[in-house]
């Protein structure tokens, strides 16, 4: 049983879920951009820029966080959630 609930397994199941996740989220994306571009809703001007600082980013993000012990990097996100509900009941 032990060897099931080894640590190097739980990453592999963790990384699995991050690419399953993906690979649901991906397509409605898609499809849910083409449907705002053909509604002329899209501001391409914006979201080009946004979308290729993600990507060029994203490298260096990943390196940040596990460059982080897990428990500082929890409760950051902890800090992050808490500071946008406040703004959200403050200004929503």
């Amino acid at each position: 049983m032990s060897a099931f609930f080894n640590a190097s397994h739980l990453e592999d199941v963790y990384h699995e879920g991050q690419g399953l996740g993906l690979a649901l989220v991906a397509p409605g994306s898609v499809i849910a951009l083409v449907a705002y571009a053909g509604a002329g809703q899209v501001d391409w001007r914006l979201g080009i820029p946004l979308a290729v600082g993600g990507v060029v980013a994203i490298s260096a993000g990943v390196a940040f966080a596990h460059s982080l012990p897990e428990r500082r990097l929890r409760f950051a996100f902890c800090g992050l959630l808490v500071l946008i509900a406040a703004l959200l009941a403050l200004h929503g």
